[in-house]
């Protein structure tokens, strides 16, 4: 994806580009689309080149992001991710982190909805959502987590929906 195929999509407010091929995006790609509100990227390849996912930050509107079965991979931190202060939904599901780590989310201060549905996670590292005060649904279905700190889950005072489903809680 180059930076001039978007150009004349100035007030674009949604853009679905899911399920192709897209291994990286280009630095500039996303700078014309400051209207942008939901993003779809799922289904594609952006786990070969993970400096594209900063690119995303160009959208400073963005209300929903979906990187969904990605092959993104490792441990999720907060340097993996684009700084989307205005962000409120974001699906990280299918694909392969191995943990979460302390602040992660912490550039997302809007975020209600946070899908990481079906990954491998198995280490919810103590303040790993820091900074989630918006937050009201989180999915953490199908991972391998064996346990949860009391210090992994502070700070949410707003959750309503917490889905462990098919995990190893013991």
């Amino acid at each position: 994806v180059a930076p001039t195929d978007f150009v004349p999509l100035q007030k674009l407010t949604y853009l679905e580009l899911s399920e192709n091929q897209i291994s990286s995006i280009s630095q500039k790609t996303f700078l014309p689309l400051k209207n942008l509100v939901t993003l779809k990227l799922n289904g594609n390849k952006l786990g070969n080149s993970p400096g594209s996912l900063k690119t995303i930050a160009e959208c400073i509107n963005l209300r929903d992001l979906d990187l969904k079965s990605n092959l993104i991979k490792g441990s999720l931190n907060s340097n993996m991710l684009p700084v989307l202060k205005e962000l409120e939904v974001l699906d990280l599901a299918k694909n392969s982190f191995s943990s979460v780590q302390r602040g992660t989310f912490s550039n997302y201060p809007k975020l209600q909805t946070l899908t990481l549905r079906n990954n491998q996670i198995d280490v919810l590292a103590d303040d790993a959502f820091l900074g989630l005060n918006s937050l009201q649904k989180l999915d953490l279905s199908y991972n391998g987590i064996v346990a949860v700190s009391e210090g992994s889950l502070k700070h949410m005072n707003r959750l309503t929906v917490l889905d462990f489903t098919h995990n190893f809680l013991r």
